[in-house]
Formats: C-alpha cells, sequence, structure tokens
C-alpha cells in the first residue's frame, strides 16, 4: 500500500519513528514491530509500546489534552461492570451485581481540534494501517460518530474509571499524562466472547 509523503512526515514528526518506523510499512522494522504486538496479543491480550510519541512532543501532547479537559462532560454515576441493572438472579458478589462509582469524564471527538497531535495522529493514514495490522485486519475506518470516534479521558484525582466491559472489538488508548500516584490499568483476558457473554 502506498502512503503520501506528507502521512509519512506527519507520521515521522509524531511517533518515535526509530523504535516504531510507521513511516516505512515495507521495511523489516514495521513488520518486527507488526510480529511483536500480534505476539502480545496472541498471549496476553494486550500490547504496550512504550514511548511510541516522540520524547520531543510529549510535554506538547500532554499540555495541548490538558488545555481541552475542561471541555469534557462529567457525569458520576453508580454502575456495575456491565452497565446494566442489576439481576437479582445472580448470586450474591456476582459482577453484575456489585456497583461502583464511575467518575470519568470524556472530552468527545467534535471537542478535540483537528491540529491536535492526538488528531491528527488519529486521522494519519499510516497510523490506522498500523493499528489494522497489528488486529490482522485488512483495514480499519474511523467510527462514524462525531462524539466517540475519538475520545479524551479525563479522570480527576481521587476519580476512577471502573471496572467495565467494552462493547468494541478491541480499543486503542495513549497515555497522555502520567499520574502523580494510583493510575493502575488491569485487565482481565479471555472472560467472555462474541457469542457468550460468560454471567
Amino acid at each position: 500500500m502506498l502512503m503520501s509523503a506528507s502521512a509519512a512526515r506527519l507520521v515521522e514528526q509524531v511517533v518515535d519513528n526509530a523504535r516504531y518506523p510507521l513511516s516505512d510499512p515495507t521495511g523489516a522494522g514495521w513488520r518486527d514491530i507488526i510480529s511483536r504486538v500480534r505476539q502480545d496479543l496472541q498471549t496476553v491480550v494486550c500490547s504496550v509500546l512504550p514511548d511510541f510519541v516522540r520524547p520531543a512532543l510529549r510535554e506538547a501532547l500532554r499540555r495541548e489534552c490538558e488545555e481541552i479537559a475542561p471541555r469534557a462532560y462529567y457525569d458520576v454515576e453508580t454502575v456495575n461492570a456491565y452497565n446494566t441493572d442489576a439481576d437479582p438472579s445472580l448470586p450474591d458478589g456476582h459482577p453484575a451485581r456489585m456497583t461502583i462509582e464511575r467518575g470519568n469524564a470524556f472530552v468527545a471527538r467534535d471537542c478535540i481540534p483537528d491540529e491536535l497531535i492526538i488528531h491528527r495522529l488519529y486521522t494519519s493514514p499510516l497510523f490506522q494501517l498500523f493499528v489494522a495490522r497489528c488486529f490482522a485486519l485488512p483495514q480499519v475506518h474511523e467510527l462514524a460518530d462525531p462524539l466517540s470516534g475519538l475520545c479524551l479521558n479525563v479522570i480527576a484525582p481521587g476519580r476512577a474509571h471502573p471496572w467495565h466491559f467494552d462493547t468494541n472489538e478491541f480499543t486503542v488508548s495513549m497515555v497522555t499524562q502520567e499520574p502523580e500516584a494510583g493510575g493502575v490499568f488491569e485487565y482481565c483476558p479471555n472472560i467472555r466472547s462474541a457469542r457468550a457473554e460468560n454471567f
């Protein structure tokens, strides 16, 4: 697949191209990183790409996201992991009967300016190709929903985005600001499938 020179330049400007050579999808470095991510996804169902964004841009990325954070829609709710009503037919202690306070907020895509680093990366054809290849897909498309295609998750001190099940096939997350404390990310792979909720 041929990509324009401008698409390659954008990726080289944003991504640490020495570690993650996204600008050359025909090269050995590209194949190596795709192979590593696929192996991670096969074995532990998650792949972490440390220092993906170039060191020189990390502070700009953090600052841009911090500046738009006040645009977030904020709500505190009591939910279960499924975002459903409690099911009294399930035993005590079942995740569907356990409630947790969700206190995170989201800046929707229509409030994220096009020129921001995160938005430019999200819309990059080379980045999209990279994500597609990592998941062994021929291509991925931007979500048509103008609100949720790309969102900035804002978690204020003392708040959390609690245990939940995503409703999509996969998720690509980027940490734009390290927490001073806490900030633990936990995941539990292979609990359910497309054919069985495995309550």
